[in-house]
């Protein structure tokens, strides 16, 4: 009777052995499963979200930021990608959500507060953006892109010398930026320095020939009437977007794509490397 007692009891801690076996060899499979998961989005053809933003697919890069997203929910690159598909989608109260994810994130990259900067903008929320681009300026002193849209924004506030200021100091910094000459063409106009305005439409010209609005400002200024001081016609003020980071998938123990520093989305036409957005090498243009 105990030998049968005995035989019953091994073949009872056998059974539940077994079933603790499967059970974590079940766990390893899923636990291998879900990095061969993550490890695929850090290497999907190098970046399939910059795939679908240089095509245009916005609506199907946002389902890939959103799913990489849920993976590497601390990667502060995969927030400043899925907030610029948010913004070429006109959602813009959702790109600034995701920027300021991002720069909760990673709280010293200028380019973050410059893009952020840019949605405030779009968002009528100017003083805010001036905020932003102050921030970028402090952050990264040539950068001149953020003086440039500094300036947009100064005029927007009526700070007039402040404007010119940071339109000097875009022009320096970039010297073949088109859409500063323009900027600083509008604000001399606007100051009656038509002089001055002619110079820096025929300058933004010269690089730019094929903008119409160009000429359509140029001809403001050129215009009988304004020598009379009236107010010249407006026509649509222009600023760069923010721009695309390539795309960082998420981490197989850190992100293990061969991607650059900052994975921004290549560019798309029109549309400057930030602004115009992870780590590793630039994208190639």
């Amino acid at each position: 009777v105990k030998t049968g007692y005995v035989v019953k009891f091994f073949l009872f801690s056998r059974y539940i052995l077994n079933i603790f076996m499967r059970s974590k060899i079940f766990f390893l499979l899923v636990f291998f499963s879900f990095c061969a998961i993550r490890f695929s989005f850090a290497q999907d053809d190098g970046d399939k979200g910059a795939e679908y933003i240089r095509e245009g697919d916005y609506n199907s890069a946002l389902q890939y930021y959103n799913t990489a997203a849920k993976l590497s929910p601390n990667s502060a690159e995969i927030f400043f990608n899925r907030a610029y598909v948010k913004y070429k989608l006109k959602d813009y109260k959702g790109a600034r959500a995701d920027y300021d994810r991002s720069i909760k994130l990673s709280p010293y990259d200028p380019e973050a507060y410059y893009d952020r900067g840019n949605v405030e903008h779009e968002l009528h929320d100017d003083k805010s953006a001036l905020a932003d681009y102050n921030t970028a300026i402090k952050m990264k002193n040539d950068y001149g892109d953020a003086y440039n849209n500094r300036a947009n924004v100064k005029v927007i506030l009526k700070d007039s010398v402040g404007a010119l200021l940071d339109y000097n100091s875009a022009i320096e910094l970039e010297p073949d930026s088109a859409k500063a000459y323009l900027g600083r063409g509008n604000l001399k106009a606007k100051m009656l320095d038509l002089r001055g305005a002619l110079v820096d439409y025929d300058k933004a010209i010269s690089m730019d020939s094929l903008r119409p609005d160009y000429y359509f400002q140029r001809a403001g200024v050129r215009d009988p009437a304004r020598q009379r001081g009236v107010e010249p016609r407006r026509g649509r003020r222009l600023e760069p977007e923010p721009a695309p980071k390539r795309h960082e998938g998420p981490p197989a123990g850190g992100i293990g794509s061969p991607l650059p520093r900052r994975q921004r989305p290549l560019e798309v036409p029109g549309v400057r490397a930030v602004p115009v957005g992870v780590r590793g090498r630039r994208p190639a243009a």
